[in-house]
């Protein structure tokens, strides 16, 4: 996680290069509940997966790499 304050609820941040928004923070998990801006539909994450700035680094798909996934 690269902030120099850790994140709040109603923050906004950014999974990956998507921007998400917080709604609710786990500390004891390290978790949080975010949200992308547009969408009400919530989904979890690390904490550390969270930046203060877009990740715009090139990354492929695990699924191209053969595996066989659902």
């Amino acid at each position: 996680m690269i902030y120099d304050n850790p994140p709040l609820e109603n923050d906004r941040a950014y999974f990956i290069n998507k921007e998400v928004v917080i709604t609710k923070i786990v500390s004891t998990f390290h978790l949080a509940e975010v949200r992308y801006p547009s969408s009400s539909k919530t989904f979890v994450v690390d904490l550390r997966l969270l930046q203060s700035v877009e990740d715009k680094r090139n990354s492929i798909s695990i699924k191209l790499l053969g595996g066989v996934f659902s």
